[in-house]
């Protein structure tokens, strides 16, 4: 097998660079957000003329009362003129492994990653990365089919009695209106439930459009959670839904409504995680 066979191979779906970039900022001090590999070439035209002289001549003669003597003379010169024209050609190819940087983050918090999200030992603010089954809610989906006249319209079955289909209407306004309040509550959010958690993610950073994440809803493969638990639920779902009725403050409105409406759509129980995804992905 060769090695990039052995490879893993993630598909992520959910991935929050500004989170990565923080916690990387905390224990490596940074990473770049980009590698640059530049390529040059460099050529260079000369152009010139050279003119080399060198004349030299010599003789023998008979000089009186000395030995034999020798003459030499010579011109002997150089002439050089070079112009130079020099290019340099550069390329930038910016490869960014943002991806890269998470598999540099679980290393080196392998130790401190609790991987069981039932362990009792996780406290609010831990990190955590765990598999499971899941279930997505798409609001922003489920809100445009709610607004369909259309959509109501083919909801309703022809076959029931009158009685029925204003039951059928009733119940379809009522899921019309939690959907239009969940909306306000956790706009642009994508909400998963996995395992004993909930989890929020923000709609921006998904790696998946509106209309591909219901295929993911029929897959039997787990899916890998690596987030923060922000929260650990301490009451249970009959007390939750009693939360609305003792507002003592309008600073608790938004909390309990948000809760409450969680309560609804999956039916919390106490000791449930509240989960800020760092990244979801399928290995």
């Amino acid at each position: 097998m060769s090695e990039s066979e052995k490879k893993q191979i993630n598909e992520y779906i959910y991935f929050d660079d500004q989170e990565i970039s923080s916690i990387l900022a905390q224990i490596k001090n940074g990473y770049p957000s980009k590698l640059t590999s530049t390529v040059g070439d460099s050529k260079t035209n000369k152009k010139g003329h050279s003119v080399s002289t060198d004349t030299k001549g010599s003789a023998k003669l008979k000089i009186p009362l000395t030995s034999e003597g020798q003459i030499q003379s010579g011109i002997s010169g150089k002439h050089e003129h070079i112009v130079g024209n020099s290019n340099l050609n550069q390329s930038a190819v910016d490869s960014v492994y943002e991806d890269y940087a998470l598999n540099v983050i679980e290393n080196e918090l392998n130790d401190r990653l609790l991987d069981n999200i039932r362990n009792r030992k996780i406290k609010e603010g831990a990190l955590v990365k765990f598999r499971s089954q899941f279930n997505i809610l798409d609001l922003k989906k489920l809100k445009d089919l709610y607004n369909s006249e259309a959509f109501l319209n083919v909801s309703i079955s022809e076959d029931k009695s009158l009685k029925e289909v204003e039951q059928d209407k009733k119940r379809t306004e009522n899921l019309k209106n939690l959907i239009t309040v969940l909306n306000i509550v956790y706009s642009d959010s994508a909400l998963l439930k996995a395992d004993n958690s909930i989890i929020i993610a923000k709609d921006q950073k998904m790696r998946m459009s509106h209309s591909q994440l219901p295929m993911i809803n029929f897959t039997n493969r787990k899916m890998t959670i690596f987030g923060r638990v922000e929260s650990i639920v301490d009451i249970n779902s009959q007390e939750i839904d009693d939360l609305l009725k003792n507002i003592s403050g309008i600073e608790n409105m938004m909390p309990n409504l948000s809760l409450t409406l969680l309560n609804d759509l999956f039916k919390i129980e106490k000791g449930n995680r509240l989960i800020k995804p760092i990244a979801i992905y399928f290995t």
